[in-house]
């Protein structure tokens, strides 16, 4: 079987012509890789050098191959230089095929790497070709009717969430989107915890007018209500509230991350403080 997956990308990076049928286990097609990438792309030894290499049909090849990799710095060798086709001589010859690899691999990586100190100034002046994707939400095609229009705005009042003026779709996707952030378990779960600690602390107000998020109107209000969120200013107080809205959403982020911490290792709990324990085969826990 056609080994040419390790292979195949670099092989075609550095255009060699028959690198969709090049076959590891062939030794043919290896004698003649490695002859091409000396000839166009390492260029190690002088046009004269080369001839003991391009002798493939000579008995002293794979003499001559060690020589050129110790040349090169490589830090591979090949060993086994059987070519025997006998059963008994399977395993080394998976071995042999084995060195092959490590010696075609390290030889690809050491030609593109001779390629791009020919072409560096060519090649960093490219730019990456970037896709250009454009956003499509769930809702895109939600319609635009008076109706449609009026309930999404009572639904954003009663979400008190800001309503795009002129695309619903992009209004649809925010609510879309805190539902599923807001009423998940674990939001639900931080707020019954919320609630039951109010109801017993004794010392909570039941008035709305106490709720800074409910008498929260404005950019200053937020500024005013929560200035320990915030040890500096920016000379912009939209900016200042913006940095104060961040923080607390960054806040609430490492909480949720916490309770879920806290959630897999009372899981895990389960497994080592409460062991399974086998009387018989005389084992505690599997």
């Amino acid at each position: 079987m056609s080994r040419i997956s390790p292979f195949r990308r670099k092989l075609a990076a550095l255009k060699y012509a028959d690198w969709k049928n090049f076959d590891i286990s062939n030794r043919q097609h290896i004698q003649a890789l490695v002859v091409w990438l000396e000839q166009t792309k390492i260029r190690h030894y002088s046009v004269e050098a080369r001839g003991p290499l391009k002798k493939t049909e000579s008995a002293k090849w794979d003499e001559c191959l060690n020589d050129y990799l110790e040349e090169l710095d490589s830090p591979y060798r090949l060993k086994s230089t059987s070519s025997s086709t006998n059963k008994e001589d399977k395993e080394q010859m998976k071995a042999q095929e084995l060195e092959w690899t490590y010696i075609i691999d390290w030889m690809l990586s050491e030609a593109i790497l001779c390629e791009y100190s020919d072409h560096k100034d060519e090649l960093n002046e490219r730019k990456p070709i970037r896709r250009k994707e454009k956003t499509v939400y769930e809702l895109e095609n939600c319609g635009s009717t008076k109706e449609m229009n009026n309930a999404l705005k009572d639904l954003c009042a009663f979400l008190r969430i800001p309503m795009h003026p002129t695309d619903n779709a992009v209004t649809c996707q925010t609510i879309l989107t805190f539902i599923k952030d807001k009423f998940n378990p674990m939001s639900i779960k931080n707020y019954e915890e919320y609630i039951k600690d109010k109801v017993n602390t004794q010392h909570s107000k039941t008035s709305n007018d106490d709720d800074h998020w409910v008498r929260t109107q404005s950019y200053k209000d937020i500024i005013r209500f929560y200035p320990e969120m915030i040890n500096f200013s920016t000379g912009d107080e939209m900016v200042d509230a913006a940095t104060i809205i961040l923080r607390a959403l960054y806040i609430v982020d490492v909480r949720n991350a916490q309770n879920q911490f806290s959630e897999i290792l009372n899981f895990l709990q389960k497994f080592t403080s409460d062991p399974k324990t086998n009387a018989e085969k005389g084992k505690v826990g599997w």
